[in-house]
């Protein structure tokens, strides 16, 4: 897909406002220190970066990223998400990746994120990332044997709580 270097391109932020009410923002300022500016806020980014305002077929680019989860009041659950995790983290550094170019971190609630950015495995935009990565992540669950990986989050609208964000249902950060 050709994209000029000129081509509008947005992440969707979004904010839980007091009440719960959900605010949009669309914004072509891409650091999360801009939004992350009020503390004990719940904010959430988009997965992807939008080639264009219509975000339901526009180009997207985005990075390589799984969501595990479970139940995290039992020791035995936390310790079967971690090997998980690490598994999953392993399997990429067997294919050349280094361990410091892939990000994990708690999501606040269930489990982990583990993100590989799109410089690191050099991703263009694309009509239909989203399906892509479902497929990898599929491929990775019954690859390696994970029930803890989540495969019915690949829509083009996800969104994912920004690191440092409190969720407030744990209260954790």
């Amino acid at each position: 897909m050709d994209i000029k270097p000129l081509d509008a391109v947005f992440v969707e932020y979004m904010k839980v406002e007091s009440g719960g009410r959900l605010k949009r923002y669309l914004s072509r300022d891409f650091s999360d220190d801009t939004w992350c500016s009020e503390s004990g806020i719940e904010l959430y980014r988009s997965v992807y970066k939008f080639y264009g305002l219509n975000l339901d077929s526009c180009p997207i680019c985005g990075p390589l990223f799984f969501d595990l989860d479970g139940d995290l009041r039992t020791r035995k659950v936390f310790k079967a998400l971690k090997q998980s995790v690490r598994a999953v983290v392993n399997w990429f550094k067997e294919w050349g990746l280094h361990e410091q170019e892939i990000e994990i971190y708690f999501s606040g609630s269930k489990g982990f994120h583990v993100i590989i950015p799109e410089q690191v495995l050099d991703i263009k935009p694309s009509g239909d990332l989203n399906r892509i990565n479902k497929t990898i992540a599929v491929f990775l669950k019954n690859e390696l044997g994970i029930g803890y990986l989540d495969t019915g989050i690949y829509d083009r609208r996800r969104v994912l709580r920004l690191p440092g964000s409190v969720n407030f249902k744990t209260g954790l950060y």
